[in-house]
């Protein structure tokens, strides 16, 4: 009888403590999705372009230092992005206003954008230049090295084309 009745309260124990460890287990689960939750709908706010957004920063553990260092990195992207952001609008007051004739192509030699400067002096608006093919702005004498002179301005061996350019006019510039 001893036995069995060992034997039962053996069975017992290790039931109560499956049980147990069962709900502890589960209680630790609810609470780890829970602080991972916060810092899942943070990640996919900043992948959205919330810059703004902040992930919880649940304690002094390593939750909480996650947290944390994704806020540091939140902030250094916002950080970034405004002194691009900045540099962008510097440089766009600079192209605007300088009293040089610039132009910028894609690498399929069509015009992206032209300054002022340069619609002034050809004679056309930016909108009759976007979209046209770089050579077309050429006269015919510097088409030919149209494309070995944009790679020497790219990789920075020169500063400028120095070719001559038609006007809307057709006159020779």
């Amino acid at each position: 009888a001893s036995f069995a009745a060992a034997r039962q309260r053996s069975l017992t124990t290790g039931i109560f403590g499956m049980l147990l460890s069962a709900v502890f287990s589960w209680l630790l689960g609810s609470w780890l999705t829970r602080q991972l939750t916060g810092l899942t709908a943070a990640a996919e706010a900043l992948a959205e372009g919330r810059l703004g957004v902040r992930a919880p920063e649940p304690g002094h553990d390593e939750l909480g230092r996650l947290g944390a260092a994704f806020n540091h990195m939140a902030a250094e992207q916002r950080r970034y992005l405004d002194d691009v952001m900045e540099k962008a609008a510097n440089f766009r007051s600079f192209y605007e206003a300088v009293d040089a004739c610039l132009l910028v192509a894609d690498a399929g030699e069509t015009i992206v954008s032209a300054n002022p400067a340069l619609c002034d002096r050809l004679g056309y608006t930016a909108d009759a230049l976007v979209g046209r093919g770089l050579a077309t702005l050429f006269e015919a004498s510097g088409r030919s090295g149209l494309r070995r002179r944009m790679a020497a301005l790219t990789a920075g061996e020169v500063a400028c084309f120095g070719v001559p350019m038609r006007t809307a006019a057709g006159e020779v510039v």
